[in-house]
C-alpha cells in the first residue's frame, strides 16, 4: 500500500516520492523560445523543494506549433545551450527531470506562427480558436514524428532523464486520438489504432535514437467533454493499443479549450479533489504502464486515499505549485494542512499577462 513520500521507479527513474508537479507553461522564455536567466530562476526555486519528479512547462517542437508566447522551444539546436542550462539546474539540486514535448496543433492562431498555416489531422473548426485548421498531408505528418524526435534527443542531450509526450488538452497529439478531430480515411484514422499509430511511431524513434533506458512519459486525455470526442471508453481503447509499447508512465487528464474542464475551480474539499480519478479507475487495470492522476488534488490526506486503493502509482499538481513551490517540504515537515491555492483560476484566466505567478499569492504579500 503506496503512501505518498514512499520512493518508487519508473523506468530506471528513481524517484524520493510519489508527487510529480505538472507541466506548467511558464511564460518566461524570450520571443524564440531560448531558455532566459528568469526561467531559470523560476526553477532554481521549484527544484529544491523536494519534488518527486518535475516535468517542464511543454517545450515545442515546431515553431509552427506555437501554443503561447515567450514559451519553452526545443525545435532547434540553437535551443541546446540553454536547454542545457537549465538541466544543470536540475542535476545541482538532485532534481529528477523530464521535458514536456508538444504542438499546438488546432490549438493556436496563425498571428503567433508568423501567419503559416494551423496545422491538424483533419479540417475541423475550432470554437477556442475561432479557426479551421489545414488538414495535414502525410508528409507533413512525418515531418512531425521527425520534429517530436529530434525534439527528445535535444532534451537527451541538454541533460534532461526523459520527455514527456503531451497528447491530451486538444493539442496536436491528442487532436489525432480524437475521434472528433481525426476524421482522416489513411494510416492515421479510420480507428483507434490508427488514430494511435503516430503516438507509436514517435515512441519508437525516440527509443532508436534515444536508448531503451530513456523514460518516455506520456499526457493522456481520458475525457474531452465534445460530443464525438474521447471519452472513458475511448481512452481505454487507446492505453489498450499504448500497452503494446513500455512508455514509462501516463498522466491521466482531460479537457480542451473548447470545453475546459482541466483547471476546474471551487475545490472546497476533499470531496472536490481528484476530479479524474474515475477515469483512472476506469483505465486501471487495461494497462501494465503505471498511472500518474492529475486534476485538482489539494491534500496529503486525499493522495495517500487515492495511493492506498492502487489505482495509480503517482499524483501530480499544477496551480498548487505555482502558488506554493515549497510544498511537498511543508507537508515532509509536518504541516500537512492542505494547498493554499484556492482554485481561483487566475493564474490560468490571465496567462498571457506575464511570467505565470499566483495572484492570491501576491495579495496576501501585499497585506502583511
Amino acid at each position: 500500500m503506496a503512501a505518498l513520500f514512499d520512493p518508487v521507479t519508473i523506468h530506471g527513474l528513481r524517484l524520493p516520492n510519489r508527487v510529480v508537479r505538472s507541466a506548467t507553461y511558464e511564460n518566461r522564455c524570450d520571443a524564440d523560445g531560448r531558455v532566459t536567466d528568469e526561467l531559470l530562476r523560476f526553477y532554481r526555486k521549484l527544484v529544491v523543494n523536494d519534488i518527486g519528479l518535475v516535468i517542464t512547462g511543454n517545450a515545442i517542437v515546431h515553431p509552427w506549433g506555437l501554443t503561447a508566447p515567450h514559451v519553452l522551444g526545443i525545435w532547434s539546436d540553437e535551443h541546446l545551450p540553454g536547454l542545457t542550462r537549465l538541466a544543470t539546474v536540475f542535476r545541482d539540486a538532485g532534481q529528477a527531470g523530464v521535458v514536456q514535448l508538444s504542438h499546438g496543433g488546432r490549438q493556436t492562431q496563425p498571428k503567433l506562427i508568423d501567419g503559416h498555416d494551423v496545422l491538424a489531422p483533419s479540417a475541423v473548426y475550432s470554437r477556442a480558436m475561432k479557426t479551421t485548421p489545414r488538414e495535414m498531408t502525410l508528409a507533413e505528418i512525418r515531418e512531425v514524428i521527425d520534429d517530436f524526435v529530434a525534439a527528445a534527443e535535444r532534451a537527451q542531450k541538454a541533460g534532461f532523464q526523459g520527455v514527456q509526450l503531451h497528447a491530451a488538452h486538444g493539442y496536436l497529439l491528442s487532436n489525432f486520438l480524437s475521434p472528433c478531430t481525426n476524421r482522416r480515411t489513411d494510416e492515421f484514422g479510420q480507428d483507434t489504432e490508427a488514430r494511435t499509430r503516430i503516438l507509436l511511431e514517435i515512441h519508437d524513434r525516440i527509443r532508436a535514437r534515444c536508448g531503451s533506458e530513456f523514460p518516455v512519459l506520456l499526457k493522456l486525455n481520458a475525457e474531452e467533454g465534445l460530443r464525438t470526442g474521447i471519452d472513458a471508453a475511448e481512452a481505454v481503447r487507446i492505453v489498450q493499443v499504448l500497452d503494446k509499447r513500455d512508455f514509462a508512465a501516463i498522466e491521466v487528464s482531460g479537457g480542451v479549450y473548447e470545453t475546459g474542464l482541466a483547471t476546474r475551480t471551487k475545490i472546497n474539499s476533499k470531496a472536490d479533489e481528484a476530479y479524474f480519478l474515475h477515469n483512472a479507475e476506469r483505465l486501471h487495470g487495461e494497462t501494465e504502464i503505471p498511472l500518474i492522476l492529475v486534476g485538482g488534488i489539494r491534500s496529503p490526506e486525499r493522495i495517500d486515499e487515492i495511493l492506498a486503493s492502487g489505482t495509480v502509482a503517482l499524483v501530480s499538481m499544477c496551480r498548487p505549485f505555482i502558488r506554493e513551490p515549497g510544498l511537498l517540504r511543508r507537508w515532509h515537515g509536518g504541516d500537512r494542512t492542505a494547498a493554499r491555492c484556492i482554485s481561483c483560476n487566475e493564474c490560468v484566466k490571465r496567462i498571457f499577462d506575464g511570467p505565470v505567478r499566483c495572484y492570491q499569492e501576491e495579495k496576501a504579500s501585499a497585506r502583511t
